[in-house]
């Protein structure tokens, strides 16, 4: 009931995404209290209904553009700044980049063949 309680101001006071993100938030750690034995009951968010979104489009900015790549660049591993930017400048996909071989790459034509995409 609290939950719901909780879900219900939420979304009135703040809005639906975000009370649909304290859900989806909530929803895995019942589930890890449960599994680890911290809690012994169901979980409470289990079959909670969120509220249904809709898709919108969104472009950064350049002033977000430019504290974006400012933040990247305080960043102390050069390998988390490579990783993002190769994210941002391809648009590709976390699990691609993180898979992604040398042999995938041809250097001679600037291309980057992904062999296993999620949409196939």
């Amino acid at each position: 009931l609290e939950i719901e309680k909780l879900f219900a101001e939420l979304s009135i006071n703040i809005g639906k995404p975000t009370a649909n993100r304290v859900v989806q938030f909530l929803r895995p750690m019942f589930n890890h209290g449960i599994r680890t034995g911290l809690i012994d009951c169901p979980n409470p968010v289990t079959g909670f209904q969120v509220y249904k979104e809709e898709a919108r489009t969104r472009f950064l900015e350049m002033h977000e553009i430019e504290k974006l790549f400012a933040a990247i660049n305080l960043l102390r591993y050069e390998n988390t700044k490579d990783f993002l930017y190769l994210c941002l400048f391809t648009g590709a996909r976390r699990g691609n980049v993180t898979a992604m071989r040398w042999e995938d790459i041809n250097f001679q034509r600037s291309t980057w063949h992904i062999p296993n995409t999620k949409n196939g």
